[in-house]
């Protein structure tokens, strides 16, 4: 920037012009739309796709794409075996809608799930999981199902994201060594499937008052 004193106590200024790029109106790209299992009615499907013919955001993110109602994960003989039915169903017409998944991978199945402690009406379980291999092999079976179902190049253009909200007790009741450990395993479990694949976080709350973790001071290197 250049300036130069003018006639009658004018200044003159001369601003180099930066480059010019396109403002994303990245607020206008996501919705939040209740619980993964509202998905499954037609009413919802109805709704989803009229929204996005008027206001054409390009992804949809919901809760409790783990809760029980979903029917993800089941123990037989003492094996852990998935079904991802339902999750399929929500998918191929949010897709075949022209919208894609903001996937949030929560709340805890109850059969692999620390406690059950459980917010909303619905019971979304905010308890950690007992185990970090077991939520590890969840979260890792389901992006490879995804990856065989609709190709690694549809799934990259997907946003991850680890829980919701954890700073806050009614939706996570760990610690946040446990999140941060839970974060840490779930970002493995994705990015050993691809390393292009886009995990985001942590998801916290920005406009609720919490203190739960202002005494709780660690550092975490992912």
């Amino acid at each position: 920037m250049n300036t130069n004193p003018g006639a009658a106590g004018l200044l003159q200024v001369s601003v180099d012009k930066p480059k010019i790029d396109t403002f994303e109106h990245f607020w206008s790209q996501v919705v939040g739309a209740g619980r993964a299992n509202e998905g499954l009615r037609a009413d919802w499907q109805a709704h989803l796709k009229l929204v996005h013919t008027t206001c054409g955001f390009k992804y949809v993110r919901f809760h409790g794409l783990y809760h029980d109602d979903m029917h993800v994960i089941h123990e037989i003989d003492g094996q852990h075996v998935y079904n991802f039915q339902y999750i399929d169903a929500l998918f191929d017409a949010m897709l075949d809608m022209g919208v894609r998944p903001f996937v949030e991978f929560g709340f805890c199945p109850s059969l692999i799930a620390t406690e059950v402690d459980t917010v909303f009406w619905w019971k979304g379980n905010g308890s950690p999981p007992k185990q970090l291999d077991q939520w590890s092999d969840l979260v890792r079976a389901t992006v490879d199902h995804w990856i065989k179902r609709y190709g690694l190049e549809e799934v990259r253009t997907w946003y991850f994201e680890c829980w919701n909200e954890p700073n806050l007790r009614q939706f996570f009741t760990g610690s946040r060594s446990q999140y941060y450990a839970l974060y840490e395993c779930t970002v493995k479990a994705v990015k050993q499937l691809d390393a292009a694949l886009r995990v985001g976080g942590p998801a916290t709350s920005n406009f609720v008052p919490d203190t739960r973790f202002d005494q709780d001071w660690e550092d975490y290197e992912v």
